[in-house]
Parts: C-alpha cells; sequence; structure tokens
C-alpha cells in the first residue's frame, strides 16, 4: 500500500463511528481500488473509493444508492482484503 494510502487509512481509523467502519481493497477497472466505508455509522452514508494514489474516484451508497463508479457497477470489483475494520 502506498504511503498516502496508510496515512489516509490512519486517519480514518480515528472517525466518529463507533463500530462498522472498514477499509476494504478490491480489483476493479484493473486497478487496485480502496473503499472507506461507513455506511453502517448513519443513514444515508456513503463510501468513498480511493485509486492507489489517493485520488477519490467516486463514492457509493448514499441517499440515492449509487453503485456505479466511472459509470461501472462496483458489483463487478473483486474483492481482495481487508485493510481495517472496528
Amino acid at each position: 500500500m502506498s504511503k498516502c494510502m496508510n496515512s489516509k487509512v490512519d486517519d480514518f481509523k480515528k472517525s466518529d463511528c463507533e463500530k462498522g467502519a472498514c477499509v476494504k481493497e478490491y480489483l476493479f477497472q484493473n486497478q487496485t481500488v480502496f473503499v472507506f466505508d461507513q455506511m453502517k455509522c448513519g443513514a444515508d452514508m456513503t463510501s468513498e473509493v480511493f485509486d492507489e494514489d489517493c485520488n477519490s474516484i467516486g463514492y457509493l451508497g448514499g441517499i440515492s444508492g449509487n453503485s456505479k463508479i466511472n459509470g461501472v457497477d462496483f458489483s463487478d470489483a473483486n474483492f481482495v482484503r481487508t485493510v481495517w475494520e472496528k
């Protein structure tokens, strides 16, 4: 994992969410991406998706229930591992 991603995960660990927050790694559109999931932390929360270089590429969930990143359904992503969970 890149230095910026390690830093981003460390910052996320400090979130106010009591339980259910996690960071998961996936292979999506031929690249490694990380989902910062806090949807269990409150109603209509989103999960932000980042590429390996810490660029945000979109959000999943929310009030609209979005399931697409770059116009592709995220269900096509392949789960790699859980990086961290609370």
